[in-house]
């Protein structure tokens, strides 16, 4: 079975934090392709290039956790609702 974040079955940051101490080579942290541009009035990193490359599948492939097409890239909760980081737009 899958194990997504916000799950019971999701490890702790302690976890990871010992898990990686036991591997060779440092742990990935993959983040949504959009959070460059967040939070909106105050952006965290290149949001510029985010912007022109959206829609590029090579710059997408280079970025862990990313997904080929953007529309993958959400998370649907029981009830319904969505968790996402989408470029441009407030859910």
């Amino acid at each position: 079975c899958l194990c997504t974040y916000g799950q019971p079955c999701w490890p702790t940051a302690d976890q990871f934090t010992e898990l990686e101490s036991q591997v060779s080579q440092p742990l990935i942290y993959p983040v949504p392709s959009a959070s460059a541009c967040y939070p909106v009035n105050d952006p965290s990193g290149n949001c510029t290039q985010v912007v022109q490359d959206w829609t590029n599948g090579n710059w997408r492939s280079s970025m862990p956790g990313s997904m080929e097409a953007p529309n993958f890239e959400t998370f649907m909760f029981k009830n319904g609702t969505i968790g996402a980081c989408y470029l441009n737009t407030s859910l």
